[in-house]
């Protein structure tokens, strides 16, 4: 936004100082050849709009020229100021400068002010403003163009009524309930008889097994006492 406003305020001042240099030096003599019959500074009062278009109506065109700069403003304002939009907004900062300068020349003197002359291709003559609205509408024509496949649109605005909601991973965890001393010793005793059960089968394999081997020593005892008779 800081660049934005600075080449706005850039704009006006250059444009200023151009038309104080041309009111100096040129409101005698009317016009400066630099090149010439090619391209001179010719001091004109345009009481109409950009390239002495529609004299006579001044009121008009300061109302609509307002309007219309009010609404560019707007759209300056809204726009991201992201990298992806940066030639958009430098256009809608050229226009709005070039915009704010004839503005300014109509309230002060009650006309603008145009000095660029190029007669090589007998062109209307303009002054510093018109170049900027001219580069800004040109610049903006060709950002618009050239983002016309990734949809360039005005952002949303998100209030705290229309926020989104948020990820579930992003929600924190609730905390599990507690249980009460109660159906804590429920459970504990649950598992203990599931545990008891689940060792029986054990503790019958096991008496099965002493029994099998007190046998066996029984019978191997016997057969001893009975080879120890027969000799």
């Amino acid at each position: 936004m800081y660049i934005d406003i600075l080449i706005i305020v850039a704009g006006v001042i250059l444009d200023q100082l151009s038309k104080a240099l041309v009111l100096r030096t040129l409101s005698d003599v009317n016009t400066l050849p630099i090149i010439p019959n090619v391209f001179h500074f010719t001091y004109v009062e345009n009481t109409g709009a950009a390239f002495s278009m529609f004299s006579g109506i001044q009121w008009l065109i300061l109302i609509l020229t307002l309007a219309f700069t009010v609404f560019l403003c707007y759209l300056l304002y809204i726009f991201p100021k992201s990298r992806r939009y940066r030639m958009i907004n430098v256009a809608l900062s050229l226009i709005i400068s070039g915009a704010i300068v004839n503005i300014l020349d109509r309230l002060h003197y009650g006309h603008v002010i145009d000095f660029i002359d190029v007669r090589l291709i007998n062109f209307a003559i303009f002054n510093f403003a018109d170049v900027l609205v001219v580069t800004g509408t040109v610049l903006l024509i060709f950002c618009l163009y050239k983002n016309k496949n990734s949809r360039v649109s005005v952002p949303v605005i998100h209030t705290k009524l229309t926020r989104l909601p948020e990820r579930e991973k992003d929600a924190p965890e609730k905390p599990k309930p507690r249980q009460s001393p109660t159906r804590t010793i429920e459970n504990f005793n649950a598992l203990r008889q599931d545990f008891e059960q689940e060792k029986r089968p054990v503790k019958k394999e096991k008496n099965r097994y002493e029994q099998a081997s007190d046998a066996y020593e029984a019978s191997v005892k016997r057969q001893r006492e009975q080879s120890k008779r027969g000799r």
